[in-house]
This record gives structure tokens, sequence and C-alpha cells, in this order.
């Protein structure tokens, strides 16, 4: 037995086809039946987030101000390499070698900076990412930095930029 429906005729006035019911007219702020309800932001949770983030990167940064070159050199060798660290401070292998070994006392001021801000750079991306990621993340092209790799920024000064970058990186996931 099939049971016949009957369909409600449909006028318009206009030569366009007619459009169910609930469906277009975004304009108007109709909306279509199978979108679902309308979610809106928890604004305290997004508060609570940033307020932790904001803890956790005045921690690194402090970790890092601590630091002496020696632990700053280390550390960046074994997550990227003695010549990409000898690059971005603009220094010789021999150099950051000797610097990893606790005799930094000579290090330029424009060096340390890149050191620094190499080393803070790393700590922020190591404390929310796997292992490697940071790795990666120093000789890949960055959208924050006009896809400059994050070596040759902190190589040319824009230490600013770098940290700026490393900060959206690992807040966005």
């Amino acid at each position: 037995m099939t049971v016949k429906i009957p369909s409600t005729p449909r006028t318009t006035t206009t030569n366009s086809p007619p459009v169910p019911a609930r469906e277009v007219d975004r304009r108007a702020g109709v909306r279509k039946a199978s979108q679902g309800p309308i979610i809106r932001p928890n604004s305290k949770a997004i508060e609570q987030r940033e307020a932790k983030f904001s803890n956790v990167l005045a921690e690194v940064h402090r970790m890092v101000i601590r630091a002496t070159p020696a632990q700053m050199t280390q550390s960046l060798q074994t997550a990227l390499s003695t010549r990409l660290v000898a690059y971005m401070t603009d220094q010789s292998d021999r150099t950051i070698q000797r610097w990893a070994k606790g005799d930094g006392q000579d290090i330029r001021p424009a060096s340390r900076r890149r050191l620094l801000a190499a080393y803070e750079a790393l700590c922020l991306i190591d404390r929310f990412e796997p292992p490697g990621v940071a790795s990666t993340w120093f000789i890949a092209n960055e959208p924050q930095l006009d896809y400059t790799m994050p070596v040759e920024a902190i190589r040319n000064d824009k230490l600013e930029d770098v940290l700026a970058a490393a900060r959206a990186f690992v807040y966005v996931g």
C-alpha cells in the first residue's frame, strides 16, 4: 500500500525557481534547517587559556635568562647542529664548539642576542611540541616571517619577529 503525499503548490511572481522554506536568504538572517544551533565562544575559557599561555611564556623566558651560554649552545647543537648554530650566530663551527665547552666569555653582544633568541624559540617549541618539531621549524619557511626560514631571520637580527613567530606557532598548534 502506498500513500500519496499531496504537494503544496507554490506560486511565485518572478521567473526564479521557488525556494523551499527555511533555506537561503542569509542577508535576512535566515539559516538553513540543516545548520545546528549557534555556538557562542566561552570567553572565560579563552581568558583562562590565554592566562596559562602567558604564564608558560614567562616561565620559559625566565629559564632562558638563567641559562649559561654553554647550556644554550649545547641545547641548540643537540636540536639543530653545530653548523646551523654557527650560521645563526654568524660565528665559526670552532667558536660554537668552544662556547659549548664553557668558554663563552668573549661572545659578542650581537651573537649573544642571536643565541638567546634561538634558545628561547627552541625552548618554547620544545615545551609544546613533540621532539623534532623545533629542528624542523628552524629550517622551514615560516609564514609569520614572510616565508623566510627562522635561522635566516635570526642571522639577519629579526629576533623579535622570530620569537613572535614561535609564539604564534605554539599558540595555534
